[in-house]
């Protein structure tokens, strides 16, 4: 491999190549979610560098990503070459006008992508991957949850209340990653995939109630009725 820049190595190492535990998990729960066979075809929506365009290829996919953001495909282009010496198809275009036929692909993933996107476009965007996806096709949406956010903000009140904070707790979208403001919830999610045509099942990731957590066989008892609130991520699998 040649010398390279740090933002190529920076993708590699947390995208194509793991090196962090986030990294693995996050491909890990996509990739097994979605079981991809050898030969179908995958859209990567909001595939920045390409993360799941590259593991889809691995699996012996025909991937195509897109994003509208001309520069981040170049850049994902030169990582995925730098490492592997092969990119895959990227498409700049836009996620509420996709460019490509009904029922092109075989499998749509829509990963670490809606959190970027404002609330009112989400419905259509997941109307156009209800069309670009095959009859008996399927896919996934896996994002962060707002819910767990709003609760942490409740603790960050608690804080405020007994003189353990000095600050104002701010609003949830000033809490979080500027990237992260269109941050939703699993129950409205499945309502929109669902008005879109997709038939839809919930996953939960990453949970932890503060406090209560800590006791010992307490998330066993406390994770099937609580995790729409306290789990980190949620991953809806689709079908159509």
């Amino acid at each position: 491999m040649s010398v390279m820049g740090e933002p190529l190595k920076h993708i590699i190492d947390f995208y194509l190549d793991p090196k962090t535990e986030w990294g693995r998990s996050r491909i890990r729960r996509v990739m097994e979610a979605l079981a991809l066979s050898p030969g179908e075809r995958v859209l990567d929506l909001g595939c920045a560098t390409g993360t799941f365009s590259f593991h889809s290829f691995r699996a012996g996919c025909r991937p195509v990503g897109l994003d509208r953001d001309a520069e981040v495909l170049r850049t994902g282009r030169g990582a995925a070459m730098e490492f592997a010496g092969v990119s895959t198809p990227r498409v700049c275009g836009d996620a509420l006008r996709l460019p490509f036929r009904d029922g092109a692909f075989d499998v749509v993933i829509n990963a670490d992508f809606i959190e970027h996107t404002p609330d009112e476009i989400k419905a259509p965007i997941f109307r156009e991957m209800f069309r670009v996806v095959r009859a008996g096709g399927r896919g996934i949406v896996y994002t962060p949850n707002l819910n767990r956010v709003r609760w942490e903000l409740n603790g960050e009140r608690v804080k405020k209340w007994t003189g353990r904070r000095n600050d104002p707790v701010p609003a949830w979208d000033k809490f979080v990653d500027p990237d992260h403001f269109g941050l939703t919830t699993p129950w409205l999610t499945l309502h929109r995939l669902r008005e879109a045509g997709f038939r839809t099942r919930l996953r939960y990731f990453e949970f932890h109630v503060p406090l209560l957590s800590r006791i010992p066989g307490a998330n066993r008892v406390l994770e099937p009725f609580l995790s729409a609130q306290f789990a980190n991520r949620f991953l809806i699998t689709l079908k159509k």
